[in-house]
């Protein structure tokens, strides 16, 4: 998977250099054609054959690696956030002026979820390295929302980067049915929490 990445953020770097500047938040869907979107400065690419979707910004510089889907749905808040979502996965992509490295960012994370802050505090909660990463994991159990998902999960991933004082945190999750439960691999959420995700798009 990891090769495949490299690719499709290479040709989403070829298509950012024919294009121009920036506006207001708006909504940006991928139905299976590549799509870029001169106004938010965002690309959509993706490979059916390689299972992957790739989501890039020429004006916040990030990339994404995700998983393929013809129902994406993008909401684009300029130099703030990335918001969107396919089927049972979500992802939201925030953007601050902040000095906090990427495990303080994540210790930050962790006792806000789990406080009474947080209207549906996680089950699990537990802070974890992935390929050299700090990295958040949590887990809320489906039957707190709905009691017809009983046996099923919600299960989270957080991770961060800083570009000399500009954080970035992904949340990314995925909804999992009880009857899928036994046989679900973290894997691929894993990747997208971190090697699937870059800061330094289109920097000069």
């Amino acid at each position: 998977m990891k090769k495949h990445w490299y690719a499709l953020l290479l040709a989403a770097g070829l298509a950012a250099c024919a294009t121009g500047p920036t506006s207001a938040p708006t909504q940006v869907l991928y139905r299976g054609a590549d799509v870029t979107h001169d106004s938010t400065g965002l690309i959509v690419q993706g490979s059916a054959e390689k299972g992957l979707v790739v989501v890039t910004n020429w004006n916040d510089h990030y990339a994404l690696a995700l998983p393929y889907s013809t129902d994406w749905k993008f909401i684009v808040e300029r130099g703030s956030r990335l918001r969107g979502g396919a089927g049972n996965f979500n992802l939201t992509l925030s953007i601050e002026a902040s000095p906090l490295s990427p495990d303080e960012q994540m210790k930050y994370v962790r006792t806000w979820a789990t406080s009474d802050k947080n209207r549906l505090p996680p089950d699990k909660s537990e802070l974890i390295t992935v390929n050299g990463e700090p990295v958040l994991r949590t887990e809320i159990n489906l039957e707190r929302v709905d009691q017809r998902f009983k046996g099923g999960k919600h299960i989270n991933y957080y991770s961060a980067r800083n570009w000399k004082g500009t954080l970035y945190t992904l949340h990314i999750s995925e909804i999992v049915p009880p009857e899928d439960v036994r046989k679900f691999s973290e894997k691929n959420l894993r990747f997208f929490a971190t090697r699937g995700f870059s800061v330094n798009f289109m920097r000069k």
